[in-house]
């Protein structure tokens, strides 16, 4: 005879057990948990946040939903979130990022009709770049690259300051880190596997609603930190802050910066190319200021660029208008690499009142 406390340990065991089980709700989780789903297999998504969606991550601000996280979709016509997004009846719409400004902080002015010229030497600069990294073994980084191919040119001082700006905020704000520590090696791979038709879109209101699809009827445990991946034996053991899991396989979809921390302890250890690879690979911070707005006070520009010349980081670089995907005048300004390790320690008080200054 089984009595009630024997039943309820039972089935809280058989609770705690799957087929496999998915360390991390962010996307690669829960596309990967949605996908195995379907083929029949039970799966337990487990997720050390209260939230789910990992980097992409949408917020209510004043009435407007609008992404603090991953916002883009990047080459929309050939990706498949897209086709995710328009079957479930969302809208995604294309995002150019034309007519743009540039103000430069050190003439007090906007840079007149040379933009064209300017923005049309950055991106010949970061073809060449690119070109050059493809066939050098050089272990030279990005900077270097372009005080090298700025010998080449004839640029006076003035021009050279303005194309080299516009070259650094592309580089860090796609890399999320110093141009100083980063080459465009990767560019190629890149480029030759994305769509021909480079242009991105936006989902209006938000990636919430492809998260809100993926994880519908999976069965996903927040708060429940992964501590150890027990796999010496056939069933693999998990232990979280909640209690203990069993499986037969596991994928770990966490940040890399969890298990650069070694937050997550694997019996038996990794094997050692793997944790090479782990503390080996760099990753970036890049970060953005949303402001909404009762009305607009700027002009009808999509883009606009914030040339301030501090030479050891750049200052809000990036400023985008956002306002025709949100129901209200919406501008975010974006910022990477050390400057946004800066203002992440100084808080948020200094970070909205440097990002007001920064518009005034």
């Amino acid at each position: 005879m089984v009595d009630d406390n024997t039943t309820c340990v039972l089935l809280n065991i058989m609770k705690n057990k799957a087929k496999i089980i998915i360390v991390g709700a962010g996307i690669a989780g829960l596309t990967s948990a949605k996908l195995l789903q379907a083929h029949g297999f039970k799966v337990i998504v487990l997720e050390a946040k209260a939230r789910i969606g990992g980097r992409t991550h949408t917020v209510d601000l004043a009435g407007v939903n609008l992404d603090a996280g991953a916002a883009w979709i990047h080459f929309y016509k050939g990706n498949p979130l897209t086709a995710i997004a328009e079957n479930h009846g969302l809208e995604v719409v294309a995002d150019e990022h034309a007519p743009f400004r540039i103000w430069d902080r050190q003439a007090a002015k906007e840079v007149g009709k040379m933009r064209d010229f300017y923005m049309a030497e950055a991106e010949k600069a970061i073809q060449a770049g690119i070109s050059f990294f493809e066939d050098t073994t050089e272990d030279v980084h990005s900077a270097f690259f372009f005080e090298n191919y700025a010998q080449q040119r004839f640029w006076s001082t003035e021009q050279k300051r303005i194309i080299h700006f516009l070259y650094r905020t592309w580089v860090e704000t796609d890399y999320a880190a110093d141009y100083r520590k980063v080459s465009l090696a990767d560019e190629n791979y890149i480029q030759k596997y994305d769509d021909p038709d480079e242009t991105d879109g936006i989902l209006l209101g938000g990636y919430g609603q492809l998260v809100d699809i993926f994880q519908s009827s999976l069965d996903i445990r927040l708060n429940t930190a992964v501590q150890v991946v027990d796999f010496k034996e056939k069933n693999i053991k998990i232990k979280t802050n909640k209690g203990k899991f069993e499986c037969q396989k596991v994928i770990v979809t966490v940040p890399l910066g969890v298990l650069q921390k070694k937050r997550i302890q694997f019996q038996p250890e990794l094997p050692e190319h793997k944790k090479d690879a782990i503390q080996n690979i760099g990753f970036g911070n890049l970060e953005k200021v949303i402001l909404t707005f009762e009305e607009a006070f700027w002009e009808e520009q999509k883009e606009y660029f914030y040339l301030d010349d501090q030479k050891d980081f750049l200052v809000f670089p990036s400023i985008s208008n956002f306002s025709a995907f949100a129901s209200k005048p919406t501008l975010i300004l974006f910022y990477a690499a050390d400057f946004a390790e800066k203002m992440q320690s100084e808080g948020d008080e200094v970070i909205l009142e440097t990002a007001l200054e920064t518009l005034q």
